[in-house]
């Protein structure tokens, strides 16, 4: 069982906690009020129109982590829900998956993202035992690359119009992590 203390980041309160349905109306509002910021990177925010959505998104969630395909917190800052970080396409055989995360733009520029980046990477290496992670972030979402790049990721490939969203093809960047202290 994964389990957060809170910490302090930029004198604001932070813990990762599980989700719970109980968190989708606060999601819920900072997708819709922060829709415009969040879309140019995000193709599933077009997708989540209602609380339901949210909901959904998240009872789906815990569906599949329970099954082990997922490992979904939500961020809290001051106590409220402010966005979310998951890892995703856990391959255990191979010992490796992927990272995202979003987070209010609110909350942005605090040093956030990176605290509970570094939190999941060791839950990832120390608990999941997985050798390399992975960051996809589009070309132009400096902000996400950014907080990769701080956390030790090194950018390992350029993947041209890899998504199709908002009408557009967008190139995506990758970056990896390399747990090098764990021998299998």
């Amino acid at each position: 069982m994964f389990i957060s203390p809170q910490f302090v980041s930029d004198n604001l309160p932070v813990q990762l906690v599980l989700p719970d349905l109980n968190q989708a109306k606060a999601l819920f509002a900072i997708i819709a009020n922060h829709r415009d910021d969040l879309k140019p990177w995000m193709a599933w925010v077009t997708t989540v129109k209602s609380i339901e959505d949210e909901e959904a998104f998240l009872l789906n969630s815990q569906q599949q982590m329970y099954k082990q395909k997922l490992f979904l917190l939500t961020i809290c800052v001051e106590g409220s829900p402010a966005g979310v970080i998951t890892l995703y396409d856990l391959d255990f055989p191979n010992h490796h998956g992927k990272v995202s995360y979003w987070l209010s733009p609110q909350y942005q520029g605090h040093g956030i993202a990176s605290r509970c980046l570094e939190r999941v990477l060791a839950y990832a290496f120390n608990q999941l035992h997985l050798h390399k992670l992975q960051v996809w972030a589009d070309a132009f979402n400096y902000k996400a690359q950014h907080v990769a790049q701080r956390m030790g990721f090194e950018h390992e490939a350029t993947m041209k119009e890899e998504l199709f969203f908002n009408d557009r093809y967008h190139d995506m960047e990758v970056f990896c992590y390399v747990n090098l202290a764990q021998n299998v």
